[in-house]
């Protein structure tokens, strides 16, 4: 690669791609564990759990970390307004799934902050972008970006770049486990009940609202709803894309339409022009190194994790819950 090629490749992958922690495809995987079984696993709920990111294409929006607190941390709202599980309703297998991807106790929290793996401090996400991040300063890659030397904002970009790449493999590295997952998630992402963005709606519209009055752009509640609304549509589409990457059994075609994926958001997001080779070509080197070849351990104990702390929090279904 050029040094022109891989800057926008570091730009791509640091920038564009999602803010989260595991990517949408192990979280999909992730809920059919906690149910023991993707047979035991709804499509609300296989779609719930990726939910709480839907804001994570409001690139330029001054509500996006704001939600982003709001999903992660105050996930219970969901639960509460679908009627905490005692009404056997879509929006309740919908809420199920998103409080099993919360960042306090549920899967994110492994992934950012107690990892079983690797360091229990840091995360098993940060754990592993820290190795990447040596394996490629030895390559000599950040020389030939310009992000070498101890410069904090370099460093910071180095790191990010590294967390990203690392989700990428890690949802590679999930569909070789399971070369089904694909499929089952593309399904959920279609048939997801379309209640979701009004559920989301009622949880949050107010809060929104609220803090927008902090911003230079202040909105009402029915703004605020409708921005939620809006998000969350176009989440799902962006998801229904990403799913149909994985929808095959040709590793080949995965890594290329990922590396097409993260070109089309750098065109579209940001104007960058890149080829998809060139991204592709990237995760493959990533893959060589093997970093992560210890997730299955990490996915098992965050699954018993998850399991533990919906018992302890009462979060389960009633007599006329989605039990399957």
């Amino acid at each position: 690669m050029t040094r022109k090629a891989l800057m926008v490749v570091a730009v791509v992958l640091a920038f564009a791609v999602t803010a989260s922690a595991w990517e949408s495809l192990t979280h999909a995987y992730l809920m059919e564990m906690i149910k023991n079984g993707a047979g035991n696993t709804t499509n609300d709920e296989r779609y719930g759990i990726t939910g709480p990111d839907f804001f994570n294409f409001l690139l330029s929006s001054p509500y996006r970390s704001f939600l982003y607190d709001q999903t992660h941390e105050e996930f219970m709202r969901v639960w509460h307004m679908a009627g905490n599980g005692m009404k056997g309703t879509p929006e309740e297998a919908l809420a199920m799934g998103f409080v099993c991807h919360n960042g306090v106790w549920g899967a994110d929290f492994s992934f950012n902050d107690a990892a079983t793996t690797e360091n229990p401090a840091e995360g098993y996400v940060i754990s592993k972008a820290i190795v990447l991040e040596a394996y490629l300063a030895a390559g000599g890659l950040w020389g030939q970006l310009g992000l070498g030397g101890d410069d904090p904002r370099s460093a910071a970009i180095r790191r990010e770049l590294c967390h990203e790449i690392i989700e990428i493999i890690v949802d590679i590295q999930v569909w070789r486990l399971d070369e089904a997952i694909g499929g089952r998630y593309l399904q959920a992402v279609m048939l997801r009940d379309a209640s979701f963005g009004e559920l989301l709606g009622s949880a949050y519209a107010g809060v929104l609202a609220e803090y927008s009055l902090t911003t230079a752009a202040p909105i009402d509640r029915p703004a605020a709803m409708a921005v939620i609304g809006e998000a969350e549509a176009g989440y799902r589409y962006q998801m229904l894309y990403y799913a149909s990457i994985f929808n095959t059994t040709d590793e080949a075609a995965v890594i290329a339409g990922l590396g097409t994926y993260l070109a089309m958001l750098a065109n579209d997001g940001f104007g960058l022009p890149i080829d998809g080779a060139t991204v592709a070509g990237l995760l493959q080197l990533v893959l060589s190194f093997n970093l992560t070849y210890d997730v299955d351990v990490e996915l098992d104990a965050t699954v018993d994790h998850v399991q533990g702390q919906l018992a302890a929090n009462k979060v389960v279904y009633g007599p006329k819950g989605h039990l399957r």
